[in-house]
């Protein structure tokens, strides 16, 4: 066995970890956006009006929710050793 095999263990590991927090924050930003933009093609129909803002306010709206559901799901569905 190679005598840094924890030092190339414990690289890799933060290079996952951190791998998987940028694919975790790009699924949040592209899943808000989505949901802006259907939420304006709702309030384009009339079917749903936004009052103040119909970008600004639904951004924050989803990007909390999406945030919070991702975070909520990596949360209970962590592996222990």
């Amino acid at each position: 066995m190679c005598p840094f095999y924890g030092a190339y263990y414990g690289f890799f590991r933060r290079v996952r970890q951190s791998i998987l927090l940028i694919r975790m924050v790009i699924y949040v930003l592209a899943a808000a956006a989505a949901s802006v933009m259907f939420s304006n093609v709702l309030a384009n129909l009339n079917i749903l009006t936004w009052h103040y803002s119909k970008i600004f306010i639904p951004s924050l709206i989803y990007l909390s929710w999406f945030a919070a559901s991702t975070w909520a799901f990596k949360r209970l569905n962590k592996q222990h050793p």
